[in-house]
């Protein structure tokens, strides 16, 4: 992974699921690996496995049970992940990719 800025998306098979822009793509990768770190892993455990037994909220200070992030890290490891090197501009271009692939783990609502 590239210490670039950039934007990047994350697809379950040819769907895109989530876009995210950062300053450094080599480290917000490493944040998805951390449930506080990462809204990407909270949505993901929130519309997938909120039914099961041990679940609870997890929020930027709290992980979810070690049963749901070990199923969390299996279904983030199934994604492909396209990254996108960009300096200037990652905000409109992750508004846009936003807007046209309605990403389902996105929670952020287009900025005015």
């Amino acid at each position: 992974m590239p210490c670039e800025p950039g934007v990047y998306m994350f697809m379950d098979k040819e769907k895109v699921v989530y876009v995210g822009e950062t300053g450094l793509l080599q480290g917000r990768m490493n944040d998805v690996r951390n449930t506080r770190n990462h809204t990407l892993r909270r949505s993901i455990g929130e519309r997938k496995f909120s039914k099961h037994s041990h679940y609870t909220k997890a929020t930027s200070s709290l992980k979810y049970a070690e049963d749901i992030e070990i199923l969390v890290n299996k279904y983030i490891e199934s994604l492909i992940v396209s990254i996108l090197p960009v300096n200037l501009g990652r905000s409109e271009l992750e508004e846009y990719l936003v807007s046209k692939y309605d990403p389902v783990y996105n929670k952020r609502k287009k900025r005015v």
